[in-house]
Formats: C-alpha cells, structure tokens, sequence
C-alpha cells in the first residue's frame, strides 16, 4: 500500500527492454528456411502497483471503479478464503485513497503491457514473417485488484484463475470465440503443432491439446479443466475444475469444497456446494477429479 501510485521500477524497466530486444531479434533474423519460437515474457502487471507515469495518468484516480465485493459482509466465509486473506493481508493497509490508486496503477500497467505487445506485433508486421507466423497471448494467473478483500492472485475465482488465450495466425479462424475450456497445459502440443514437429513418445499422454485442432473443432463446452495451488498462504491444496457451466473446487483435509454456476452467478457469490440437489453433480466432479489425480497424495507431497 505504501508503494501504490506512479514511477518507474525494475520491472517496468525490464518489460521496456524485453520489448526493445524482441523487436531486434525479429527485425534482425536472416534465418527463413526452418521454423522458430520466440518467448516474450512480460512481468507487468504485477505488483509492486507503480505504473509508469503516462500510463498512471490515463486512469484518473476518482474515476476508476471501486473494487468489487469489497465490502466485509460480501467477502467469502470459507475458511479457505479466511486463512489466505489472514496471511495475504495486503488489505489491511488499505484505505480509499490507497485503493484508487492502486486500481489506476494496475489499469496503467496493463495499458503499458498493451504498448510493449505493440512495439513486438508491429516488428513482426514489418519483417517477412508476418504471413506465416502464429502469435499467442495468455498469462499464468489473474489478479483480485482488491475484489473480496484480496490483491493477489492465488484463488481458485474466476479473477485469479481465469486468463486470456488468444492465438491468430494464418490457419487460424478470424473472429472466433470458443466455448471450449482451455488451460496453460494446452500451449505445449500448439508450439509442437505450429512448428510442425512430431510428438516425442513421452508426450502422447500429456493432458493439452492443440489450440490449432480446438480452434478449428465445434465448441466441447465438457471439456475439463484442472487448476491447482499448493503455494504461499494455502492452508491446504486446492484444485479446481471446469467443466460446462459449472465450477467445482475441492479443498484437501476436509475443508467443504465449493460449486459455481458460471452461466448464472458470473461473480460466483452462490455456493451451491451445500444444495442437496446438486450432490450429483458434485460427486460427478470428485469423480473427474480423482480420475486425474489422488488430491489427498498431491497434498501431502506439495
């Protein structure tokens, strides 16, 4: 909280770098005749909340929206939830002012993260690899920007489990939005697939599947998805699945799990879990999970 507001940090200034050299390295590669994969690796948005100046300018701090479910009485009671904002605790140095100023840093950071995406697409737009190159753009988490209290990411709601995914290039369909579930497991096989590799044997097992094959197939809107977090300030390992509308999560040495209907509670404020009507669907789910994995064991050993 002491830090929110505008400046420069190390890691805005290491994103300007790491834009700068991918520009270079695509402008300056001579080598056509064989396939490529360039990994362009942004840190912002991330805390510390310090956006560049021109960037923390855009969002004028009376203006940003305030956090939602913010209020005590609508922050989640699972004890989950309860152990995880007792250690993540950065809300506890908030006050409105700080809360503005954080939400205007972040949507600044994510505008400067936009800049730095440009300065790479638009050397790719100038180099002769424009015409037959796939582009994908995703993250490895969300983040709560004070949403139930939260600041991190960490959770197993929407805000911090949800990513974007988006991949264009020359074979993939224009415009297209798939209802199909995907997760970070599914870019391994797409680089194997744009590169146009074979599977090593090992990997035939592997849970992902091309985003080229998914983009081009009628939406699986049952695939399932797995999310886990075992790391700093779990009381116990979490592990989510998606699958059709629904989101279920279980959480290791008995704590209750939770059911989300995304289709009908987009903010997932219901918790259907204790609803005797929907003890089939979740027995369903703890049976897709265990088809997965022993939870219980990936406890224990994480």
């Amino acid at each position: 909280a002491k830090d929110v507001g505008s400046g420069e940090t190390t890691y805005s200034n290491y994103d300007k770098k790491i834009a700068e050299d991918a520009k270079n390295w695509i402008l300056n590669r001579n080598i056509d005749d064989k396939p490529w994969v360039l990994f362009v690796s942004f840190v912002c948005p991330h805390f510390p909340l310090i956006a560049p100046e021109e960037f923390y300018n855009m969002y004028p701090v009376n203006e940003v929206p305030w956090p939602m479910l913010y209020d005590e009485k609508q922050r989640s009671q699972h004890p989950y939830y309860k152990a995880m904002r007792n250690c993540m605790n950065y809300d506890n140095y908030f006050d409105e002012d700080k809360v503005r100023k954080a939400t205007a840093a972040y949507f600044g950071l994510c505008s400067f993260l936009d800049h730095n995406i440009g300065i790479v697409l638009n050397a790719l737009e100038n180099s002769k690899f424009k015409n037959n190159t796939n582009v994908i753009y995703t993250s490895d988490h969300g983040d709560a920007l004070g949403m139930r209290g939260m600041w991190g990411k960490s959770t197993m709601f929407e805000e911090s489990a949800g990513i974007p995914m988006i991949i264009k290039g020359p074979d993939i369909p224009k415009s297209k939005k798939s209802k199909t579930p995907v997760s970070l497991v599914d870019i391994f096989p797409t680089v194997i697939d744009s590169l146009g590799l074979e599977k090593n044997d090992n990997d035939y097992n592997l849970p992902g599947k091309s985003l080229l094959e998914i983009s081009k197939e009628k939406d699986n809107y049952q695939r399932i998805v797995l999310s886990e977090y075992h790391a700093a300030g779990s009381p116990v390992g979490a592990f989510m699945l998606r699958k059709g509308k629904y989101k279920y999560t279980y959480f290791a040495e008995g704590y209750e799990p939770q059911l989300f209907d995304l289709e009908n509670d987009q903010f997932e404020t219901n918790d259907l879990s204790k609803n005797p009507q929907h003890q089939k669907i979740l027995d369903e789910f703890y049976t897709d999970l265990t088809n997965i994995c022993d939870p219980e064991s990936v406890n224990i050993r994480a």
